[in-house]
């Protein structure tokens, strides 16, 4: 929260900073558009997604309070992501041209750096859960143990979309795993009774 507070301010002692809403389901931003900032959200969730070329619609990430937008994609003069409001949305602007002459604002750029390292990071581990041909399984049971063996969703197909499985695999992999008692599933939520059964089991499949 302390970082949060201080990016905050950093951005709204900036000249030319403005405020924007967005409603639920509006879009922010498209792929390929010019990049005109850098964005704070201040209150609620955006979807950021990736279009294939073959039209395929990828997750990629869902941006939360304090967390950054256009820090990765600053230096190629466009968006490389779809942005869409999850929720309504409000954020801080900082135009791009205004960016460039805070030289002197330390703790700005040391956050966005630290964003872009942060964003290169999790691109890695999911490209590497990819590149190793992990199943729908594993990749499922991993996500669990990194969740502290809790999920809470929305639905399934919000859960499924969230880790870029394909969903129909991924019922299958729920109703496998709730038939050998692995995990415990309930309307909104799925979790582990018996963390060393998981590990276990985890352990056999690795």
């Amino acid at each position: 929260m302390e970082d949060f507070n201080m990016l905050k301010e950093s951005f709204l002692t900036t000249p030319g900073v403005r405020e924007y809403r967005y409603q639920k389901n509006e879009e922010i931003a498209f792929s390929k558009e010019e990049l005109e900032g850098i964005y704070l959200v201040l209150e609620g969730e955006v979807d950021i997604n990736f279009t294939s070329e073959n039209g395929n619609v990828m997750h990629l990430v869902t941006a939360k309070k304090g967390d950054l937008l256009g820090s990765a994609d600053f230096y190629f003069d466009q968006w490389e992501v779809n942005m869409v409001a999850k929720t309504e949305v409000e954020l801080l602007g900082v135009e791009k041209s205004i960016v460039l002459t805070l030289d002197k604002n330390y703790f700005f750029w040391k956050s966005m750096y630290m964003d872009v390292v942060r964003k290169l990071v999790d691109l890695a581990r999911r490209t590497f859960i990819k590149s190793t041909a992990i199943s729908h399984e594993n990749y499922f049971l991993l996500y669990l143990k990194e969740k502290d063996y809790e999920v809470e969703f929305r639905s399934l197909t919000d859960l499924s979309y969230c880790m870029n499985l394909d969903y129909r695999n991924f019922l299958r992999v729920v109703a496998k795993l709730v038939d050998n008692q692995i995990i415990v599933k309930e309307k909104n939520r799925i979790y582990v009774s018996d963390v060393d059964r998981f590990n276990n089991y985890l352990k056999e499949r690795l």
